[in-house]
């Protein structure tokens, strides 16, 4: 359990990345240290499910271009 607490600016910390559905129903969530960026898991969460043809709403964070290529390519 102690994996999935980081050590950041802020001290240690905790991230929690979630995807939702249009209601904001919780669908996956992956648990991180704090000192992961809010980007890396993006991927892997949107992996696992099919999205075409879906509206993806995410912060600044998730605007990559490894994410935008990502999400093109499904």
């Amino acid at each position: 359990m102690n994996r999935h607490i980081g050590v950041s600016r802020g001290g240690k910390t905790t991230k929690l990345h979630t995807v939702v559905d249009r209601l904001g129903n919780p669908l996956a969530f992956l648990l991180t240290g704090g000192q992961i960026y809010d980007s890396v898991p993006v991927i892997d969460l949107l992996q696992q499910f099919d999205i075409t043809g879906s509206h993806i709403l995410g912060d600044k964070a998730n605007s990559s271009e490894a994410i935008k290529r990502n999400l093109h390519h499904n």
